[in-house]
């Protein structure tokens, strides 16, 4: 990054393919990292260089900590919808998410390394101030971390940086999907909304589906194509550019998530693109679409009926009405998202 008034230095050891590598690279450069702490103010940090922390509070720095998830309690830093009313060990939690899309030795492995979560979220309590991206990020980190009371405060990220989008609708109602076949984002509730609505022979919809899809997947999608005559466009894995392009055409986007989604950067992304989030009521999701269109196409978490009738409601719809709403989305979401707004917070908490 090039800031005028500010130089930016980037260190190789904080180049890392995942949070044990890190951890071990920060440990074994501790005198390098004391070095860049005695020289600061304050120690932000964004992500996961948490074994920084006890070094800079040791030398007596201010410390901030924003959270994007839940690392500090959960290792694989997301929480399932189920385990509001079901808590689940962090212990099960990783194995099942881990073992669903990775091969048996990487989850156990994965699963031996859960202890660190403890340890990260014991430094992380020594911030001084943690930072959070939603309100409802910040009600489950605090039920599950209740020593951070009174350091927590919430503050949504900027919106992402979006070029001016024109509509330009497609005839037939066209759905997209971004998620590739991760579970957490709920593609097995897709597929069980596809069969249903092939079932009632209601076909009268597109579906772009973007993302990393696994031979196993691909055969499930390509059966439902050939066999109920689906039309489904499987990209695979695509470019943000190519996605915003997606943007101009689609009427909406569908969000089926099953996690506690800390704020949806993809449900934003949309609707600042005049595209209507069609998402499930889990997380922060129906914080952040709250007062716009999409308030009224949330629907049940992991009920594939509720999210086809979402599909059917939103595809007998005319393309008038899906501009207007679009329109109505883009300004709610500007208002709620102003860049501006949310700088001047970030600046007060390193001010105070």
């Amino acid at each position: 990054a090039k800031v005028p008034g500010a130089s930016v230095r980037v260190v190789d050891f904080l180049k890392a393919s995942n949070k044990v590598e890190l951890f071990a690279k920060i440990l074994a450069n501790r005198r390098f990292a004391e070095k860049a702490v005695k020289r600061a103010d304050v120690i932000y940090i964004p992500r996961f260089s948490y074994p920084v922390i006890p070094v800079a509070k040791k030398l007596g720095k201010k410390v901030i900590v924003h959270l994007h998830d839940y690392q500090p309690v959960s290792y694989t830093s997301v929480i399932l919808s189920s385990e509001v009313e079901r808590p689940m060990s962090d212990l099960k939690r990783t194995f099942m998410l881990e073992y669903a899309s990775k091969p048996l030795p990487v989850a156990l492995a994965s699963t031996l390394a859960t202890p660190l979560t403890k340890l990260i979220r014991r430094w992380v309590g020594i911030a001084d101030r943690i930072i959070c991206v939603s309100q409802r990020q910040e009600k489950i980190i605090l039920e599950l971390a209740p020593e951070y009371k009174g350091r927590t405060t919430v503050i949504y990220n900027p919106p992402p940086e979006i070029p001016a989008i024109e509509k330009n609708l497609s005839e037939k109602p066209t759905l997209l999907y971004v998620g590739g076949d991760n579970y957490v984002k709920g593609f097995h509730i897709l597929l069980q909304a596809l069969r249903i609505l092939s079932g009632q022979e209601f076909k009268d919809f597109e579906l772009f589906m973007a993302g990393n899809y696994r031979n196993h997947s691909l055969k499930i999608l390509n059966s439902l194509k050939s066999r109920y005559d689906v039309s489904i466009k499987i990209l695979g894995r695509i470019s943000h550019a190519e996605v915003l392009k997606l943007h101009s055409g689609a009427w909406a986007l569908v969000l089926p998530s099953i996690v506690e989604e800390t704020m949806s950067y993809a449900a934003v992304e949309a609707a600042l693109s005049g595209t209507l989030p069609v998402s499930s009521q889990v997380g922060a999701l129906p914080e952040i679409l709250s007062d716009t269109p999409a308030e009224a196409f949330l629907f049940r978490i992991s009920c594939p009926n509720c999210l086809a009738e979402e599909i059917i409601k939103v595809s007998s719809m005319c393309r008038e009405d899906i501009v207007l709403i679009g329109n109505e989305m883009r300004r709610a979401m500007s208002k709620k998202f102003d860049r501006d707004a949310i700088k001047k917070k970030l600046v007060k908490v390193f001010e105070k």
